[in-house]
């Protein structure tokens, strides 16, 4: 993973955190909150619930709390 990454908190009111990063491998994991995968450009290779799937550009994957994934 890139260290380089933009984290964007909101107000207090909306429960919701934004990270931006150029990502090309994170290891298998799970969040306790629903995760949104835009690809911004290029493609990806998600690994999610035991299926692989492509993502291109411009693509979205939202991946439900306490489900296993990794790119």
């Amino acid at each position: 993973m890139d260290e380089q990454y933009a984290l964007i908190y909101f107000d207090s009111s909306i429960p919701m955190g934004l990270t931006c990063q150029n990502i090309r491998r994170m290891n298998v994991h799970w969040n306790n909150e629903i995760e949104l995968i835009i690809v911004l450009n290029g493609s990806l290779t998600v690994s999610c619930n035991n299926r692989l799937i492509t993502l291109n550009e411009d693509d979205v994957l939202a991946v439900n709390e306490n489900i296993l994934h990794g790119i």
